[in-house]
Parts: structure tokens; sequence; C-alpha cells
């Protein structure tokens, strides 16, 4: 094997470890987004919740009236 062409191999590999590990921080910034969107979602809900547990506290008394 000729050094051009273990440098050309050296130099492919290092492409293919650079594109790996962008693919790898890529995933990680997804995961970690993903899971403040859940987080925020989450929030909503429990919100929304409270909201309506209020309303129902207030319209309750005059549901049966």
């Amino acid at each position: 094997m000729s050094i051009p062409s273990v440098v050309t191999e050296m130099a492919t590999g290092g492409a293919d470890v650079d594109r790996l590990y962008e693919d790898i921080v890529g995933a990680e910034y997804s995961i970690d987004r993903t899971s403040a969107l859940r987080n925020d979602i989450d929030d909503v809900r429990a919100a929304l919740e409270a909201q309506v547990a209020y309303l129902d506290s207030l319209i309750g008394p005059h549901r049966h009236a």
C-alpha cells in the first residue's frame, strides 16, 4: 500500500468520524430539546387542569340548581 493511499484512507476515515460526531451531537441536542418541550407540555397541562378545577368549583354549586 502506498503512502498516498494510506493518507487518503486516513482522510476519508477522519471525515467519517467527523460526520459521526456531528450526528451524535445533533441527536443529543434533539433529545434535550424534546425533553424540554415535554416539560413545557406537562406544565401547560397542569395549568389547564388547575383552571378547569377552579371553574368547576365555581360552577359546581349552580350545576344542580
